[in-house]
């Protein structure tokens, strides 16, 4: 449960960062190319989503080799 946790936590630390440089990015793109391109809070919360629930997959995947793992091949 720690270590979901702290994926968790991981994932929503970056998750600030890189909304702010994806929505400088869409602003950039939007205005060189007159594409229709906009940050909507609903694409906001889907990445989000989509970031904790990778996050917390990979760290239960590692955590589930680490179960397996013999403590003789470790050391």
């Amino acid at each position: 449960a720690i270590v979901i946790s702290q994926a968790a936590m991981m994932a929503l630390i970056a998750f600030g960062p890189a909304l702010g440089l994806a929505i400088v990015a869409s602003d950039v793109t939007r205005e060189a190319t007159l594409l229709p391109i906009y940050m909507t809070d609903g694409r906001v919360a889907l990445v989000l989503a989509v970031s904790l629930a990778m996050s917390c997959l990979s760290a239960f995947l590692s955590l589930r080799a680490v179960r397996r793992a013999d403590p003789v091949d470790l050391f």
